[in-house]
């Protein structure tokens, strides 16, 4: 925790309000011999007060002399940021992690040792990393190298170093990337921990602070827990495993959605719903707002009308008071107080016109600085509204600079869809074209914020074109089992509205490949059925749905049961016959040959029948039957003729 958060945090508690119940449920938590609960969650809606509550617990936790850390869903994206935040939070407070520290280092040491590599095969061949590629393919990357690919799939390696080769790569899959890394010298545990870091540094980092619990209470804090659904399952391992003389707390808009994995946890936690304020409580919030603005007593109309339009969420409520003495807006009976997207509206009415657009601007980003506002104003020169729009009212610190808060940020960002939609997808599109432009230099975390920036604006402005983003991404780590990066990036759309059906079903399709990355049989089998069953799918993603289904299906411990054989077969038929041949429908031919192999029927006329029939032999397939089913030989060599 830095010195300005704890300043500010101080600040807050001069005109924090209510919810004292909370604040002393807390403090008797820490201060417990034993801690009652291993878990306090605190749910509300947007803007009721939540995040403000965990900076007065964090507060509270200093002021016991008790190691507090806190992370929040709108910064950390993955699960390594979450760990790095807490770790650095901890070590203020004297909290030592000799495990994780060093593991952590080691890892960004790998990284780093990756980009030189891949930086230093840029100009040669692309067979030097294409490795197993088809030769062909390697010559069409030319010397663009995989840098890219590897740059695209590897947490924390930046995609600059290239763009041609994610093709060859994503066709390889993580076999062939390990073959590559290997020929680098890199060790075999150095490339596990590359390719999914999460297990050991999650074991180290609850190692490390389960030996500073022994001796003294530590809390842990998640802020804008509906912000991390995709870390949901991790968030849960690492509430289970805590050590019981650490408190994990959790805040959000939604209760963790943990009953089927862990059907106790409601046993193991403190549940309180923080709700919206009383008129009373409001009351007081102004009147020592106020005073911390400005000094003396405000206007009891004016606090009446203040009330009235903030509807119990002190969000608003302190927003409309630094309003009412910034900007002299006080005429609040005009506001319609039952539709809060109206805040919008009134803070336009009270902001000087030139700083406008700016705040339109930092509506449509999730956060800026001042190169990001250059880009979406294309001006030169952007400092003085970048001041002014940083000393807002709604407008926090947080890790990358500033961001207006989210429930504003999402009320003026869809006000401006719903108002001129024409600016809406400009505006989007700027910032898509931003990140996309910072992405061709960034490397480690700074590239993966870049793509999942660059991702998120695209969804906005064209939805179609967001959803290629998507796939291209997804297809390309599902590939090469990037597991930690899928989620990260599936975690993207937790919270998109898509307006196209056949979009949302690309994103429930990736949701099932995931799950069968993650080892979830039947979870990924229920995910492709109900994607590849949907009508209103384009051809392709049905036809992905019923090959990966069919592969799954085809494993021989479903095989052995009563119309297995038919069912699999069944499904792959369908796989072949909905959309035309590529790479990703030619693993329904693995599925063709290991069934067969299971009936016994080394290559049947039938078969060879069905894939000359549909024009989908080629070099893949071959080697598909030839490593299933050696004996092929001589009937394969007849069709290739």
């Amino acid at each position: 925790m830095s010195l300005q958060s704890l300043n500010q945090d101080k600040e807050l508690a001069k005109f924090f309000t209510d919810v004292d119940y909370l604040r002393d449920l807390f403090k008797a938590f820490v201060a417990a011999p034993t801690l009652p609960k291993r878990l306090l969650v605190i749910h509300g809606v947007g803007g009721v007060g939540k995040s403000s509550l965990l900076r007065m617990f964090r507060l509270d936790g200093k002021g016991a002399h008790v190691p507090v850390a806190l992370a929040s869903g709108d910064e950390a994206k993955s699960e390594l940021d979450v760990l790095a935040r807490w770790m650095e939070d901890l070590k203020v407070d004297g909290v030592v992690f000799p495990s994780f520290g060093k593991t952590y280092e080691h890892y960004r040491a790998i990284q780093a040792k990756v980009d030189e590599q891949a930086k230093k095969a840029v100009g040669g061949r692309a067979t030097d990393i294409a490795g197993k590629a088809a030769s062909k393919t390697a010559e069409a990357a030319g010397g663009a190298l995989a840098g890219a690919a590897i740059g695209s799939f590897i947490p924390g390696i930046g995609t600059a170093i290239g763009g041609v080769v994610g093709g060859v790569l994503g066709g390889m899959g993580a076999e062939v990337l390990t073959d590559w890394l290997l020929s680098r010298g890199f060790k075999k545990p150095d490339i596990d921990l590359l390719l999914d870091p999460t297990e050991k540094l999650t074991d180290d980092f609850l190692a490390d602070v389960a030996r500073a619990a022994d001796k003294r209470r530590v809390v842990l804090m998640l802020d804008t827990f509906e912000q991390m659904t995709a870390l949901g399952d991790w968030v849960r391992d690492v509430a289970q495993r805590l050590h019981a003389n650490a408190l994990l707390v959790i805040v959000g808009r939604v209760l963790p959605n943990w009953s089927r994995a862990w059907q106790t946890w409601m046993a193991n936690a403190r549940v309180e719903e923080l709700k919206p304020m009383t008129e009373d409580d409001m009351r007081e919030l102004v009147r020592r707002y106020y005073a911390t603005m400005r000094g003396g007593q405000p206007n009891p109309a004016q606090v009446e009308a203040i009330i009235r339009f903030a509807r119990g969420l002190p969000m608003v409520v302190t927003s409309a008071v630094q309003l009412w003495v910034k900007y002299g807006v006080e005429d609040f009976q005009s506001v319609k107080a039952e539709i809060v997207a109206n805040l919008v509206d009134r803070l336009m009415e009270g902001v000087p016109k030139e700083l406008i657009p700016a705040l339109e601007a930092a509506a449509v980003v999730r956060w800026f600085d001042q190169p990001i506002l250059r880009a979406m104003l294309k001006q030169e020169d952007v400092r003085e509204v970048y001041n002014e729009l940083r000393r807002f009212p709604f407008v926090r610190t947080r890790a990358e600079r500033f961001a207006l808060h989210d429930t504003v940020r999402e009320i003026m960002d869809e006000n401006l869809r719903m108002q001129d939609s024409e600016r809406y997808c400009e505006l989007h599109e700027r910032a898509a074209a931003y990140f996309e432009k910072q992405l061709e230099g960034a490397t480690g975390e700074e590239a993966e914020k870049c793509e999942l920036e660059q991702l998120y604006h695209w969804l906005q402005a064209d939805e179609d074109k967001g959803t290629r983003l998507f796939r291209e991404m997804c297809e390309n780590l599902a590939r090469v089992h990037l597991v930690n990066r899928l989620r990260t990036v599936l975690g993207e759309l937790t919270n998109h509205t898509f307006g196209h059906t056949t979009n949302r079903l690309w994103s429930e399709y990736y949701v099932a490949r995931l799950a069968e990355l993650e080892v979830k049989g039947e979870l990924a089998e229920t995910g492709y059925a109900f994607v590849a069953e949907q009508e209103e799918a384009e051809p392709r993603l049905r036809a992905y749905a019923f090959s990966d289904l069919g592969g799954l299906l085809s494993r021989w411990q479903h095989l052995g049961k009563i119309g297995g054989i038919e069912r699999a077969l069944g499904t792959l038929e369908k796989s072949v016959t909905i959309a035309p041949m590529d790479d990703h429908l030619v693993h329904s031919h693995f599925s063709f040959a290991h069934v067969y192999q299971y009936m016994g029927d080394g290559i049947s006329p039938i078969s060879t029948w069905r894939l000359a029939k549909n024009s989908m032999w080629n070099a893949k397939t071959t080697m598909a039957w030839h490593t299933l089913i050696p004996n092929s030989w001589s009937c394969t060599c007849i069709w290739e003729t």
